[in-house]
């Protein structure tokens, strides 16, 4: 636990010391080794490299599946069950007119054409 607490305070020390106490040391220490300052000023480049290994390829295969399967897929399937049901609905709602001579006319078409089904069979 001492060597924890000896490190931390030597750590705020240096930061102070260096930041704080002389800036010019650090811009002499950026100019002379512009690489590796570079380097430590872009976090070791780990945020680059995880959005271009995980980040980007999450992303385009959720809009290639948003676009296939969403859209193309299950829209296309919604859409067209409601759409084959608007249809059938439209046909229905013209045949019942309201009128009971109507409907008795087709309950008898109906009789006549299952008897002759069954009977030219």
């Amino acid at each position: 636990m001492i060597v924890s607490l000896a490190v931390a305070v030597v750590g705020i020390f240096l930061a102070h010391r260096t930041y704080v106490g002389r800036p010019p040391l650090l811009q002499a220490a950026a100019e002379r080794l512009p690489g590796l300052y570079r380097l430590l000023v872009n976090k070791y480049y780990v945020d680059e490299l995880y959005d271009a290994l995980f980040v980007v390829p999450l992303k385009t295969a959720a809009q290639t599946l948003w676009r296939g399967v969403d859209v193309l897929l299950v829209d296309g399937l919604v859409n067209g069950v409601g759409g084959m049901f608007r249809g059938v609905s439209d046909v229905s709602r013209r045949l019942q007119t309201g009128y009971a001579k109507t409907y008795l006319l087709s309950m008898v078409a109906g009789i006549v054409a299952i008897t002759l089904f069954y009977t030219w069979r």
